[in-house]
C-alpha cells in the first residue's frame, strides 16, 4: 500500500529476498486529478469545435465576397487560426481518455521519443499558433505601412510569408532537434 497521493506503478519491480513495492506519483499534472483532467479535455474540445467553425466562417466570408478577396492577410490569419483549433479537435477526439494521451502507464509520462499523438500535437501547437502570431504582426506592420508611409502591401507579401511561416518552422526544427517536445518537457 502507498500513502496518498502516491500509487503503485503498473511496472513496479519486486525484489528478491525482500518483497517490496515502489510508490510513485500518479501520471498527471500535479495540479489536477484524472477526473479534473477529463473535464478540462471536454471543455477544450467544446471550445475548439466552436473555434474551428468561427475560423472557417471568417475564411469563407473573406474568400467568397468580392470586396474582401484582396485582404490576404486576414485570409492567411484565419487559415492559421483554423489549423490551430483543428489540431486540438483532432487530438482531443483521438485521445479519448486524457491519461492515455499523457501517460505510458499510470506513473510514467510520455516524452518526445514515444512519438504518436503527443509529438504530433506538440509540433503543430508550436507551429500554427506561432504562425498566427506572425500574421498578427504582419497585419500591424501592414497597417503602419499603409497609414504612415501611404503604400500598398502587395510587394511585402513574400516577406510576410517568410515571417509568418519561416520563423515558426525554424522554431519547430530547433525544438525537435533539442528533444524538448512531450508532456514532461525535455528528455
Amino acid at each position: 500500500e502507498c500513502p496518498e497521493p502516491l500509487v503503485v506503478p503498473d511496472n513496479a519491480t519486486r525484489g528478491g529476498a525482500s518483497d517490496f513495492t515502489c510508490c510513485d506519483q500518479l501520471c498527471t499534472t500535479s495540479a489536477y486529478t484524472p477526473e479534473q483532467m477529463k473535464g478540462w479535455y471536454d471543455l477544450q474540445l467544446g471550445i475548439c469545435v466552436v473555434s474551428v467553425f468561427s475560423a472557417l466562417f471568417i475564411f469563407l466570408t473573406y474568400t467568397t465576397s468580392k470586396p474582401n478577396r484582396n485582404k490576404k492577410l486576414i485570409v492567411w490569419f484565419s487559415v492559421t487560426s483554423f489549423m490551430s483549433a483543428l489540431l486540438f479537435v483532432i487530438t482531443n477526439a483521438a485521445a479519448g481518455d486524457p491519461l492515455e494521451a499523457w501517460c505510458v502507464d499510470n506513473t510514467t509520462p510520455k516524452t518526445q521519443s514515444d512519438g504518436g499523438l503527443c509529438l504530433f500535437q506538440s509540433i503543430f501547437i508550436t507551429f500554427w499558433p506561432l504562425s498566427a502570431c506572425g500574421w498578427w504582426w504582419c497585419q500591424a506592420l501592414d497597417l503602419y505601412i499603409r497609414i504612415n508611409l501611404n503604400k500598398k502591401h502587395m510587394h511585402m507579401m513574400k516577406y510576410y510569408f517568410s515571417i509568418s511561416f519561416g520563423i515558426p518552422l525554424i522554431v519547430v526544427i530547433m525544438y525537435s532537434s533539442l528533444g524538448v517536445y512531450g508532456y514532461s518537457g525535455p528528455n
